[in-house]
């Protein structure tokens, strides 16, 4: 019998040590929030704060506390800008100069948002430097006053989110033989790493200004978002210390600026890091296996990584806390949970779980936070499936409210994965299509989608539409882009064209009129890397057409900031286009250019299941 009572005590004594590594794992498990892009530093400056924007902050404040996090970190954007100009002088800083204006505007802003932050919980906080901490990314020109203003709202910036009551940097425990910051240059006080558990938190002030008086970038503006060397090196030397540590189990990096394209944007002026995933910053992340890198700026959640490598990248945020995204940490895991406030109530509207348990780490992705493939279509509209509008009227969108009274007014579902941010709103009417339901156009109506550019830069992208219509006049299909960076695809004497700045290609085989009154498929494909306009790629009814090219040729460059419109353009008058009167269907963007094949294989699908 006591043989019997000691083998039972010894399986209880084995048992309890077999469990208790998890139950360790378990009270070790722990959580964090990210939320960038508030904008409210203009509210905080105009007490009595309004009720409702007051109402959203305290609901998402809330909103974050059930997952009971330790941290919140913020990827820049909690304020407005660019506070320059007679007025603020003579509110914050009257007889004196507009530097202490500034300094004094930070202080009431930034103050009075950490003190919400911390009277709900929130009293460690790590906060990255958005382009409206430091003037807001349309007020760099060269030269102007704003441009040299930054060192002034970098440390106003930093004097509240980065010290204590005393004066002390907040981050200073070096990570091994690395210092916790840059020292000696302009990003000492406003980039850091910082190690709470087993994670390494680096916050990076990605912006830089070579000379104020100099433009710099693909924005040509005083400042863009870039690492030169001496902030790379320092940032190399805490990755590279980091994975020396056995502590850390997760390196998480937080910038405001997206690297990787493309993303979901909204309301926003889509900056992106320089040189994309080219860039020396986005490379080194990925050479030391940095495991999430978080942004914000465009006030819509996207996920995106490259070739199946580390970092992931995780784009989210929104005014007034409109979305966030909750971590759950433990040895081996992190869980994300993307949050976003609809109809007044806060919902999942995506996951991702990275488990890092064996030698190949695994990522589990869905909803908003399933990770863009740039190999299938970003938009798709078939004309046939319609949304309730408006599912979330974003701030700003007085466009939307303009349709909310109009009788007429339609949200058409974009079906492909970017989503519904990239509904198309209009006033137009349906008709017969080549499948189902088409868009048909009279030559007054409006269709713009809210989400902002799908082209970026100089990147590839494909174009494909099925048109139907008698037009004469020389009109626009699709129009992308502001100004003289725009791209419209139209039509011109029956034929397809395309015009970038002031120059045009058209499609120059005999045979190739489409103004019949008959339905036809049209492909445009710009090709990868800054190519030329005379590069860009035609078709018809799925064959590549031969095109010549009218003016100069020029770079394909599009700034990402445009809405797309259907239909219509703002060069309309510039270049003597009309807005298209005829039907369209079956309409998608690619974000890299589809073959030959792939284009008639789309049209050959198309027209099996349909006759004219």
């Amino acid at each position: 019998m006591q043989d019997v009572k000691s083998i039972v005590l010894t399986f209880v004594a084995l048992l309890f040590i077999a469990i208790s590594p998890f139950e360790s794992l378990a009270q070790d498990a722990w959580s964090f929030v990210s939320a960038p892009d508030w904008h409210l530093g203009k509210y905080e400056l105009h007490p009595p704060l309004k009720a409702g924007v007051l109402e959203l902050q305290l609901n998402t404040l809330q909103d974050m506390k059930r997952h009971n996090p330790e941290l919140l970190l913020i990827d820049g954007d909690l304020v407005s800008g660019p506070w320059v100009g007679q007025e603020w002088i003579d509110r914050f800083a009257p007889g004196g100069s507009q530097e202490e204006a500034i300094m004094n505007v930070c202080k009431v802003a930034y103050g009075n948002l950490k003190q919400r932050f911390e009277e709900h919980g929130f009293d460690h906080i790590l906060v990255a430097i958005g382009d409206h901490e430091i003037g807001e990314d349309s007020n760099w020109k060269p030269g102007s006053e704003v441009s040299h203003l930054l060192p002034v709202y970098r440390d106003a910036f930093q004097r509240i989110w980065n010290r204590d009551k005393q004066g002390h940097f907040k981050y200073s425990q070096s990570i091994g033989a690395a210092e916790s910051r840059p020292i000696g240059t302009p990003w000492e006080n406003t980039s850091f790493a910082y190690k709470h558990r087993n994670v390494l938190f680096v916050t990076i002030d990605i912006f830089d200004q070579p000379d104020p008086d100099k433009p710099v970038g693909y924005l040509k503006r005083s400042i863009h978002a870039d690492m030169p060397l001496d902030h790379l090196r320092w940032f190399e030397k805490v990755l590279k210390e980091a994975r020396k540590d056995t502590e850390i189990n997760h390196v998480i990096v937080q910038a405001h600026s997206p690297v990787l394209a493309p993303v979901r944007g909204q309301h926003t002026s889509m900056l992106y890091t320089e040189h994309e995933k080219d860039s020396p910053f986005w490379k080194l992340m990925q050479a030391y296996q940095v495991d999430l890198f978080f942004a914000g700026e465009v006030h819509a959640p996207s996920a995106q990584r490259t070739n199946d490598t580390f970092p992931i990248q995780v784009v989210h945020g929104a005014p007034f806390g409109r979305n966030y995204l909750a971590v759950e940490v433990s040895e081996h895991r992190l869980h994300l949970i993307l949050r976003e406030l609809n109809e007044r109530k806060f919902s999942c509207i995506g996951e991702m779980t990275i488990d890092k348990s064996s030698r190949k780490p695994t990522v589990d992705d869905r909803g908003m936070l399933e990770i863009i493939n740039t190999q299938q279509a970003l938009l798709h509209y078939t004309f046939d499936e319609q949304t309730p509008l408006p599912y979330n009227v974003p701030a700003g969108s007085g466009f939307i409210q303009h349709f909310l009274a109009n009788e007429k007014q339609m949200e058409i579902s974009n079906v492909a994965q970017m989503g519904r941010y990239y509904n198309l709103y209009t006033d137009a009417l349906l008709a017969d299509g080549i499948r189902g339901n088409a868009i048909h156009m009279n030559g007054s109506e409006t269709v713009v989608c809210q989400g902002r550019g799908v082209m970026t830069r100089n990147n590839p992208l494909t174009f494909i539409a099925w048109v139907k219509t008698g037009q004469k006049d020389a009109a626009c299909l699709s129009s992308h882009g502001n100004g003289m960076g725009n791209f419209d695809v139209c039509l011109r004497d029956g034929r397809l064209a395309v015009f970038v700045a002031n120059s045009s290609i058209q499609a120059a085989e005999s045979g190739t009129v489409i103004n019949d009154g008959k339905w036809h498929q049209v492909a445009v494909v710009f090709p990868k890397g800054g190519r030329a306009l005379q590069d860009v790629k035609l078709y018809i009814d799925g064959i590549h057409h031969k095109k010549h090219l009218t003016g100069a040729d020029c770079v394909v460059m599009v700034r990402p900031t445009y809405k797309m419109r259907v239909g219509t353009s703002s060069r309309n008058k510039r270049l003597g286009l009309k807005h298209f009167i005829g039907s369209m269907d079956e309409m998608s963007i690619w974000y890299r250019p589809l073959s030959d094949e792939e284009i008639m294989a789309d049209y050959k699908r198309v027209k099996l299941q349909c006759c004219d």
